[in-house]
């Protein structure tokens, strides 16, 4: 949007009463109302002329630094709730890794990393797409067809991690794997964001 801090909008009636649960104040809730928009109504841009009876009492109501940044803390919490979900997650996947690790290596010595990875992951997937579900995008969307977007989601990304991973040491100069996995999950982790931001929650 050209202006998201516009004082003159037409609002849906079904959106002024989802509006009336929105909190904040002023140029944060502006925001907040967008957000709340997004996926559910199309926003349709009018150009207009401003005009003001007199340019020299014209002032903004708009305040730099505190209304910048309740905006942009209203923009960047999802993304901010987002790393601690999947840093916890990523927490939970090594706690599992190692607890099986330790219970397998004895009995199974040439699967028990296998079994330990592919468990570890189940539990992660479950746990991380419980907090994406309720507390990072509040989604509002079947949680069936959601979850197994997610799952399918998941699968690609832990496949595209291993494929690039691969050929980045055998093309590329780097030789240390985690050096080259830390690189490789930093650019699927975004883009992991993006997807489930606009197409599964």
């Amino acid at each position: 949007m050209s202006d998201t801090q516009t004082g003159l909008r037409g609002i849906p009636r079904k959106l002024i009463e989802e509006g009336l649960k929105i909190e904040g104040e002023r140029f944060d809730y502006e925001m907040r109302m967008l957000i709340e928009a997004i996926g559910k109504y199309s926003i349709i841009e009018i150009p207009i002329d401003t005009i003001y009876d007199s340019e020299e009492k014209h002032q903004t109501h708009f305040k730099p630094i505190v209304d910048s940044f309740q905006i942009y803390r209203i923009l960047l919490r999802p993304f901010l709730k987002f790393i601690l979900s999947s840093s916890s997650a990523s927490l939970i996947d090594l706690t599992v890794f190692i607890f099986f690790c330790n219970l397998l290596k004895e009995e199974y010595p040439l699967y028990y990393i296998a079994i330990a990875t592919v468990a570890a992951r189940a539990v992660s997937i479950v746990y991380n797409y419980g907090v994406n579900y309720k507390t990072v995008f509040n989604s509002k969307k079947s949680m069936f067809y959601s979850g197994m977007k997610y799952v399918i989601l998941a699968v690609i990304q832990m496949s595209l991690s291993a494929i690039f991973v691969t050929l980045l040491i055998k093309i590329t100069f780097i030789k240390m794997e985690i050096t080259v996995k830390i690189l490789v999950d930093i650019v699927l982790f975004f883009v992991s964001y993006h997807i489930q931001k606009t197409s599964i929650f």
